[in-house]
């Protein structure tokens, strides 16, 4: 385990005994395993119960929230990494304190094999198993796709790209515009990519939405930006041991070659006057529930002068400044158009559906200067793509939209919310020491993200619909009560 992230299996055990987990390294001040959320369990025996019974398939993929008595906070434990200094000798980093984990489970079969893991596990093979099974699935319903290597890790491992896109319009793919999906460049935000599977799902779904997808955009898809860092353990940062999300700005070939290759992929469409329309970063958030989006706007840019000022000048002094008046109404105007596409999509998929994911009070589009290197920053800047974006997937669960109640949810086509709500369970922090199954995060929550993401790209997008009755007014949106 590094960081946050841990996936142990253990053997050995006696069924209907307790067992007292205890990890001790856990490096962050917060974390939602002291306000409910419970670990995931996989057990062998249950799922070859489940085959022998001839069940293909189960809810999450037979894993399991579990887990008692949870609690989570410091200990005495200290890192032996010496506090780091600038060029100065002030102190740029303290000595990190560690955090313990303690959690209780106990096993319905002795002798049995189970995995307890952070949250749902994605791994590179799974992945491998995945892509194979994608281009199965496209080579039926005849679409036009592609699965290349990108590049290889600092280990060696292959970093995939996926081209998909129709046939249906006489042009080229070339000349449509593009949309760019990348995910788990943090390789313990497992969720990311089982958002990514909604999408491909999505996608290859052949029916009438994902048909005028394909017809009109080519998606360039990295589906796991940073294997090294999955393979290992790695809660955030790659072999090199860092981030890398923050080396977007100028990333080395021989260091970062995955985010150098997947920018170098998008300057190669800029330099051919390719329009990006979209980008997606996937992402799993350990410290907010919900699924929401960060953005970016010119309104709330770092880099930009006041704008309430300029648009004062911009009004009243006009008649003085001639052209100069003229040409400063112009930018701001500009910058006001680029605010209402950055936050048009978020509120789209808002729309979309009753039970959509999406919480809009939480979603952010200010543009601080600590994130200047990270992946959606430097997408707005250097292409000028408005809808650039963060989508934060939380590890916990959501306190807020149609999944707070105890509902069961698996896929969108097995939705009974009726049902659900007569079984509702509010969370008490004084009464149960863990949320109710609902309202923590499920693998078809988030394969349900993934294909509420693309919905949103139908109804949003007028190169796909001219009716403008899917865009959602402010004032209507039922999750806008205090937007950000």
């Amino acid at each position: 385990m590094t960081g946050q992230w841990f996936y142990f299996q253990i053997t050995n055990m006696q069924a209907n005994v307790p067992y007292r987990f205890n990890i001790i390294n856990c490096q962050k001040p917060a974390c939602f395993f002291g306000r409910g959320m419970q670990p995931v369990c996989f057990s062998l025996n249950d799922a070859m119960v489940l085959i022998s019974r001839g069940s293909s398939s189960c809810q999450n993929g037979g894993w399991k929230r579990k887990g008692t008595n949870i609690s989570y906070y410091r200990n005495n434990y200290k890192d032996n990494i010496p506090p780091q200094k600038d060029t100065e000798g002030n102190r740029k980093r303290d000595i990190a304190r560690f955090y313990t984990l303690t959690f209780t489970l106990n096993f319905d079969h002795a002798d049995d094999i189970v995995y307890v893991a952070y949250h749902f596990p994605y791994t590179f093979s799974t992945l491998q198993g995945n892509l194979l099974k994608w281009k199965e699935k496209a080579e039926s319903i005849e679409v036009l796709f592609e699965t290349q290597t990108l590049t290889q890790t600092l280990a060696g491992l292959p970093v995939s790209l996926i081209t998909i896109t129709g046939s249906a319009r006489p042009e080229t793919p070339q000349e449509k515009p593009y949309v760019v999906l990348t995910a788990r460049v943090h390789p313990s935000e497992s969720n990311s990519s089982y958002v990514m599977d909604g999408v491909m799902d999505f996608l290859l779904s052949d029916t009438q939405d994902s048909r005028t997808l394909l017809r009109e955009f080519v998606f360039k898809i990295v589906p796991m930006l940073n294997p090294d860092g999955v393979i290992c353990g790695n809660s955030r940062c790659s072999l090199a041991g860092v981030d890398l999300n923050r080396q977007w700005t100028s990333p080395s070939p021989d260091i970062f070659p995955t985010i150098y290759h997947t920018k170098n992929l998008m300057d190669y469409l800029h330099n051919l006057g390719k329009e990006l329309y979209l980008f997606v970063d996937l992402h799993g958030h350990s410290n907010q529930k919900n699924i929401f989006f960060y953005g970016c706007s010119p309104l709330n840019d770092w880099q930009r002068p006041n704008i309430e000022e300029e648009e004062g000048f911009a009004i009243f002094d006009r008649r003085d400044n001639g052209d100069n008046g003229e040409e400063l109404t112009k930018r701001i105007v500009s910058a006001i158009d680029s605010d209402i596409d950055a936050k048009g999509f978020p509120l789209s998929m808002k729309r979309i559906s009753s039970t959509s994911t999406i919480s809009i009070r939480q979603c952010s589009y200010e543009v601080q200067q600590v994130r200047e290197t990270c992946g959606r920053v430097t997408v707005w800047r250097r292409f000028g793509c408005p809808r650039s974006y963060t989508l934060e997937s939380s590890l916990c669960g959501f306190d807020s939209g149609p999944f707070q109640v105890g509902a069961a949810i698996m896929k969108q086509s097995n939705f009974d919310f009726d049902r659900a709500l007569y079984h509702v369970l509010k969370f008490h922090q004084t009464n149960i020491c863990f949320l109710p199954q609902g309202q923590q995060m499920a693998i078809g929550h988030l394969h349900q993200t993934g294909r509420d993401l693309l919905k949103a790209l139908v109804k949003q997008s007028p190169k796909c619909s001219s009716d403008k009755s899917g865009e959602l007014p402010l004032q209507n949106c039922p999750d806008q009560e205090n937007p950000r």
